[in-house]
């Protein structure tokens, strides 16, 4: 009979005492990070000339040049400038006084066809066309053509 009385008072302490705690929930939240430090940008090779939005977000992008050829052509390099570091596009050789430029505004975010002109072996000009590809810019096709002046061409 003692047996069934500390049973039942163990059974009446137990309803009148307060719920075990219950675990903390799991969730699927990393816990907190310190920022880790971002790559220092690759330098932008050759002298910086005036840049132009390439690809109509807003941004103005940059251009360099190098040192120019015996026809007075240099090589212009593209970057794309945006969030982070700048992306080098390509680059396009033109006469070192007729930089690359869009020959129509830029679309839909992407980068537009690229128009200058190269000067010749015998003074006279020539149009080009670049599109942006694979690897850089590619020739797109040929423009008007400016006689040099000792030219016997209309």
């Amino acid at each position: 009979m003692k047996r069934v009385v500390a049973l039942a008072a163990v059974i009446a302490g137990c309803a009148t005492s307060p719920a075990p705690a219950t675990a903390p929930a799991i969730t699927n939240t990393p816990p907190p990070t310190t920022p880790t430090a971002q790559a220092p940008c690759a330098a932008v090779e050759g002298e910086e000339v005036e840049g132009f939005d390439l690809d109509g977000d807003g941004d103005v992008d940059r251009m360099t040049r190098s040192d120019d050829d015996m026809f007075g052509n240099t090589e212009f390099v593209l970057w794309r400038v945006g969030d982070g570091c700048p992306e080098r596009l390509g680059s396009i050789e033109a006469w070192q006084f007729d930089e690359p430029r869009c020959a129509e505004p830029p679309t839909g975010g992407a980068v537009c066809r690229m128009t200058a002109n190269r000067r010749m072996m015998h003074d006279d000009y020539q149009e080009y066309f670049w599109v942006l590809g694979e690897g850089g810019f590619v020739d797109a096709g040929a423009g008007r053509y400016i006689p040099g002046p000792d030219s016997k061409s209309p």
